[in-house]
């Protein structure tokens, strides 16, 4: 049995898509350089 949860759905279609790329956007003077590898945004699960 699946329950809808508000704050998860919240959490994966909004909060982690925005403060990622935000974050990553920044992520060169938090680490001194660029990140080599593609980041992923989605949290979502993929099996239905």
């Amino acid at each position: 049995m699946v329950r809808f949860n508000p704050m998860k759905r919240f959490y994966e279609t909004f909060w982690v898509p925005v403060f990622g790329r935000i974050l990553y956007f920044f992520s060169f003077l938090i680490e001194g350089q660029k990140p080599t590898e593609k980041q992923t945004f989605d949290l979502r699960d993929k099996n239905p």
